[in-house]
């Protein structure tokens, strides 16, 4: 089981500036069978999950606001050469 935590917080940058961050000895883990309920919150070691879902399309209008599930895309007539379409 899941389990949600409500953070309601007016700093952002001074919130996160209370967790740690990543900073050395990254490396790729492939066909990794991970139980991410396991995972403690004060682990010492983090991921980064690529995955794939089925998302209902009767809940994209109710999240979309507020999205579940970021989207790499880029922004339309970006200015910043490296967000242009290739």
């Amino acid at each position: 089981m899941l389990k949600q935590t409500y953070l309601d917080c007016e700093n952002l940058y001074g919130k996160s500036m209370l967790t740690e961050l990543p900073f050395k000895d990254f490396e790729w883990v492939d066909d990794l069978n991970i139980d991410v309920t396991k995972i403690p919150d004060n682990s010492e070691v983090g991921y980064i999950l690529e995955v794939d879902i089925d998302y209902p399309e009767y809940l994209h209008e109710k999240h979309n606001d507020f999205s579940f599930l970021l989207l790499n895309e880029c922004p339309p007539n970006s200015k910043v050469k490296k967000l242009k379409k290739k």
